[in-house]
């Protein structure tokens, strides 16, 4: 274990040192033209001050893309090379050490004894990253749309409400949730009371139940966060467009098909994206 961590630290260290000796070659090369051209060579105390000012944007970035490339480059990179090993319970170091498989980790994933339950969890996996995703993007857009149409009062208000289910933490939320969608909790109760059901729904016992009330739940944090961006997008939405349709005989979902939803998703593309890596990762 250890040797695979120094290993791969000092690969990336020469790689470091490689791209320094660039660097060191392409500013021999630029003294040599100074030199050429008969202008006045730059002072060691001259290049430490540029670091401050024309060149500040390399020392501010220097610390913390240090620190990327030796917790998160790094860290990746052993673990990665981990993959291709025997490494598991039962090749643990000190006690047993682990050596290299290859592939053979793979095609046990892929066709081996873990083939059936790595594409079952594999699938359920994305399409539970595309509908939280998708539904709170879409309920999000439409809190967003119904809290700032014209004539709605107490706006502030009902931002704030939903604002509040961001700001209780989420292992409270989900402690509150636990209880409600249990055998004997609020859920099933009202649905019995007002004779839906005869006997509690199986919200956490049925895989199929599980799911669904697992992206529900997730609603409950993802479409105010969705609703905030969303309604930043709109008051900074330009008037006049929405005007020059309206005089053009375009109606309401004209304009927000043409106009406000390309606008807000374009917007939010990249937090979209964040999203989706967000619940693909969301064990």
């Amino acid at each position: 274990m250890l040797l695979l961590l120094w290993g791969m630290l000092a690969v990336i260290i020469t790689v470091l040192f490689i791209l320094l000796y660039r660097a060191n070659l392409g500013s021999a090369r630029k003294i040599w033209e100074l030199k050429q051209a008969g202008e006045t060579l730059p002072t060691l105390k001259q290049d430490l001050a540029s670091l401050l000012d024309e060149k500040m944007h390399v020392t501010l970035m220097a610390i913390p893309m240090t620190g990327v490339l030796f917790f998160t480059i790094l860290p990746l990179i052993y673990m990665i090379a981990i993959a291709f090993t025997s490494y598991d319970h039962n090749h643990l170091p000190p006690k047993n050490l682990f050596s290299w498989v290859g592939f053979a980790n793979f095609g046990n994933v892929i066709s081996g004894q873990m083939a059936n339950t790595f594409f079952p969890v594999l699938a359920w996996t994305l399409i539970w990253a595309v509908a939280a995703t998708v539904t709170s993007f879409f309920f999000g857009v439409i809190l967003a749309m119904m809290i700032n149409a014209k004539g709605i009062k107490g706006k502030k208000v009902f931002r704030t409400i939903f604002i509040l289910t961001m700001a209780i933490p989420a292992f409270i939320s989900l402690l509150i949730m636990n209880n409600m969608f249990a055998d004997g909790g609020l859920v099933n109760t009202l649905l019995i009371n007002s004779g839906l059901i005869k006997t509690s729904l199986p919200f956490f016992t049925n895989p199929l139940f599980a799911k669904f009330t697992i992206i529900v739940v997730n609603l409950w944090i993802g479409i105010p966060a969705t609703m905030l961006v969303t309604t930043g997008i709109l008051q900074n939405q330009s008037e006049e467009q929405i005007e020059a349709a309206e005089i053009d005989g375009a109606n309401k979902f004209q304009i927000f098909k043409s106009i406000t939803f390309p606008q807000i998703v374009f917007v939010m593309a990249p937090s979209l994206i964040q999203q989706f890596i967000g619940n693909v990762n969301n064990f």
